[in-house]
């Protein structure tokens, strides 16, 4: 077998591979969008709920909340920020790798594609699996700070809960 894909007809099954490749991270890019949206969506939905139930138990607004509960919800508070914060900066789409204009110009420019139906599809296939790399980079970033802000919810609840017992003792 040769190294070379475009021996033997090798160079339409290597053009194949690298695309799903492509699309494969292209799927990927809109997971972690998706995720991006729900770490805002989730985190304004988990604030509605803290302070409806913090507004349910108190018996007037203006009630003043014992310092160690108040600053529980502090807590809670900075982490749903960060958590929403998070969540922009992993549903942004300007941190995705497109081909350069001068490659693209470049590519238009060989000779040898008028030749070789190979040789272009090879060349296609490399600009590919360059964004391809480049993307997957990118993603498996993006993915980690998705799974922080995950955890940051978990966190989320954690601090408001600890905030919310305190309170109801305070009260009762």
């Amino acid at each position: 077998m040769s190294d070379n894909p475009d021996e033997g007809g090798g160079g339409s099954v290597y053009a194949a591979f690298i695309d799903e490749e492509y699309q494969r991270q292209l799927t990927r890019r809109d997971r972690n969008d998706a995720k991006g949206q729900q770490l805002i969506t989730h985190t304004g939905l988990l604030l509605t709920l803290m302070i409806g139930l913090v507004t349910f138990i108190t018996d007037k607004p203006a009630e003043v909340i014992e310092a160690s509960a108040a600053a529980w919800f502090a807590i809670a508070l900075a982490l749903a920020i960060t958590t929403m914060a998070i969540g922009i900066h992993v549903s942004g789409n300007r941190v995705y790798h497109t081909v350069d204009p001068k490659t693209l110009d470049d590519m238009a420019a060989r000779p040898q594609w008028a030749d070789s139906e190979e040789d272009a599809r090879f060349h296609v296939a490399y600009v590919k699996r360059k964004a391809a790399e480049q993307n997957r980079v990118r993603n498996g970033k993006r993915a980690r700070w998705a799974m922080a802000g995950q955890y940051a919810q978990i966190a989320i609840v954690a601090t408001f809960l600890t905030g919310y017992v305190i309170l109801l003792r305070e009260l009762s």
